[in-house]
């Protein structure tokens, strides 16, 4: 920045001949150019600007320097994730969950566009609740509950587009009105070719062996699904709750067909137990869960069990 600066004369005065300091001048006589000198100028002495702006240029040329918003100053400076030290990318980052598959069905798993890896969890199928042949006059027939499937959990790294082979296990079938064993629950399988993951199924109740009388006893439910093999986590099924009947002197007497094992999933609940006639009640979940034992009073009707639910497979997503 230069000024001139042009002495006053009048007067005869000789006029100023050189300026020091911040601003300087000459020497010489008559009119002078002034110059600020470099790193002269302190910051109070600067124009006031407004709240929340810097000064910059960001017109893309050579230009004056004019007060810039926030969101100019964003956008001239155009930072990326990676600028930030210490920090990556969304695709570096690990173990970001991009995607839950739900598996009921089919034989195949496709894991989705961008995973780098996933954790499978599977439950194989309930065991179905026991069924009863009918109860004599003055006696009672009861059964036990289905046992619930086992679970596997793994980590697996099948990137996006690639496959695993899986199998979902059925649920067991209902006990017969004739008193006979209930069906087990299917095995729930996963593989990426490499690692072979195995959730057992659930045993259905045993066959109605008590059969209808005036005496108390006990059926047992079905035993849970053998421990799981290959995850990282395997755990086995729980065995169904237990059919009973008590009947006291005066040929009257209490019974309770047996309440399906649940299952270790949220929506894994077992067949509840039965408390009057009737036949056994259905897993009310999803996944995994054994059906409840039928039950007859004095004089009731045969009734089958209850059914078992289907297993299931989750697979969380990661890139």
């Amino acid at each position: 920045m230069a000024l001139v600066l042009v002495p006053n004369l009048a007067g005869g005065g000789s006029g100023i001949t050189q300026l020091t300091g911040p601003v300087t001048a000459g020497p010489g006589s008559g009119a002078q150019a002034t110059t600020i000198g470099a790193n002269q100028v302190s910051l109070p002495n600067l124009a006031q600007i407004a709240t929340l702006t810097i000064l910059g240029n960001n017109t893309g040329g050579t230009a004056n320097v004019i007060e810039l918003t926030a969101a100019q100053a964003k956008t001239l400076l155009a930072i990326a994730f990676t600028d930030i030290s210490g920090t990556a990318t969304v695709a570096q980052l690990p173990n970001v969950n991009i995607a839950v598959q739900v598996l009921t069905s089919g034989v195949t798993y496709t894991a989705t566009a961008g995973t780098k890896s996933q954790i499978v969890e599977g439950w194989a199928g309930g065991g179905g609740g026991g069924g009863i042949i009918a109860a004599a006059a003055g006696q009672i027939s009861v059964s036990g509950g289905g046992g619930s499937g086992g679970y596997f959990r793994k980590k697996y790294t099948i990137a996006g587009g690639g496959t695993g082979t899986m199998a979902i296990g059925g649920a067991g079938t209902a006990g017969a009105n004739t008193g006979a064993v209930a069906g087990n629950g299917g095995n729930t399988t996963f593989t990426d070719g490499t690692t072979l993951c195995t959730a057992n199924g659930g045993a259905g109740a045993p066959a109605n062996g008590l059969g209808t009388a005036a005496t108390a006893g006990v059926s047992l439910g079905g035993a849970g699904g053998a421990i799981s093999t290959n995850g990282d986590v395997n755990t086995a099924g729980t065995a169904g709750g237990i059919g009973w009947r008590s009947i006291n002197t005066g040929l009257t007497g209490q019974g309770i067909g047996g309440r399906g094992a649940s299952s270790t999933a949220t929506n894994g609940g077992g067949g509840i137990e039965r408390v009057a006639t009737g036949a056994g009640n259905n897993a009310s979940g999803t996944q995994g869960a054994g059906g409840g034992g039928a039950l007859a009073l004095a004089a009731g009707a045969a009734a089958v069990g209850g059914t078992g639910a289907a297993g299931m497979i989750v697979v969380t997503e990661f890139a």
